[in-house]
């Protein structure tokens, strides 16, 4: 029978493999977690974090993270069905180059790690992020930001990394006419367990819409880098972001002002206290005004943030909010 992910992730005891690598880990507490030094950036403070019972890891300093396939695509810079013959071995090797079938979760990943590579080499992606005050390189490396070229050159890179073509196609990768269906966009991963589901495509013009892959887009952005028990929802990743850019570092996104029962769903089952920040329009309004009812019924202390008719937190941020000013605008609002 042949080999797939799913029976070659289901044999590999993920703490295992990274020691057999030379890869130091520690538990933390009891719950199956350990950290270490991540080896794919330099770094003193450990930041490298790997959940033995779920099979994944991720690095908070780099941004960096997946399972065991996501970890040997990255280390060994080659493709989904090279890392699955890497993992498979020599009795295995033949038969895992052969599998069929790619999980999209694996192209979303290699592909938003080439466009994160590509955002140091266009000058309008980094000063459109610049302008937008989230521009700081700590930051897009953290969270993956990178830039979408156009043309083939995505789906070109896809396929020298071991991608079928319409294993590409699937993923809703390539668009009319054959072309790379994200051009001219910058473009954020949204993860969800450490693994990307989707991603978020924002144009650098006003001329073209901002896309999302075809997959689920029904995830807190930021999820995973939240810690406590209090959350502050905003409606774009673009306003989380502006947040964290001044220290608010408890702030998510669920994408739009019109929340899925899933969302609902994992923000009370992750937080006690959550305040709706969302754009100071209408539709902004009643956005928050209805989520913020569905998280009381789900026992949340739950309200809203009232921003400046026609704001967002961005626009706050580019006007020249500070921590501070934020603080006391999220510290204030309405039941």
């Amino acid at each position: 029978m042949r080999l797939n992910a799913q029976e070659i992730k289901a044999g590999i005891d993920l703490v295992e493999y990274l020691a057999s690598l030379g890869i130091e880990l520690r538990p933390v507490g009891a719950g199956g977690e350990y950290r270490g030094i991540c080896p794919f950036h330099g770094e003193s403070v450990p930041s490298f974090q790997v959940n033995r019972r779920k099979g994944l890891w991720h690095c908070f300093g780099c941004g960096a993270g997946g399972d065991v396939i996501s970890f040997v695509m990255k280390r060994e810079d080659v493709g989904f069905r090279e890392a699955l013959a890497i993992l498979a071995g020599p009795a295995g090797r033949e038969e895992a180059v052969r599998s069929e079938g790619t999980d999209r979760g694996y192209i979303f990943c290699a592909a938003a790690d080439y466009w994160s590579k590509c955002l140091a080499g266009s000058t309008s992606a980094r000063s459109y992020l610049e302008q937008r005050g989230i521009g700081a390189p700590e930051l897009m490396a953290r969270y993956g930001v990178g830039y979408a070229p156009g043309r083939t050159r995505t789906r070109d890179w896809l396929l020298t990394k071991g991608f079928a073509l319409e294993d590409i196609k699937a993923a809703g990768l390539i668009g009319r006419r054959g072309l790379d269906s994200f051009f001219c966009r910058v473009t954020f991963p949204l993860v969800e367990d450490r693994r990307v589901v989707n991603v978020y495509g924002r144009s650098l013009s006003d001329k073209y819409r901002h896309l999302y892959l075809p997959a689920r887009r029904d995830v807190i952005f930021n999820l995973d880098h939240v810690d406590g028990n209090t959350a502050i929802l905003t409606e774009a990743v673009i306003d989380a972001l502006s947040l964290v850019s001044v220290g608010v570092t408890n702030a998510v996104s669920s994408l739009s002002v019109h929340l899925t029962r899933r969302q609902l769903d994992v923000l009370s089952g992750r937080f006690t206290r959550i305040v709706a920040a969302f754009d100071g329009d209408e539709a902004g309004a009643k956005g928050a005004g209805i989520a913020v009812a569905a998280l009381r019924e789900r026992g949340i202390d739950a309200r809203a943030a009232v921003l400046p008719v026609g704001a967002d937190l961005n626009s706050l941020l580019m006007a020249g909010a500070s921590h501070k000013d934020f603080a006391a605008l999220l510290g204030s609002g309405r039941g």
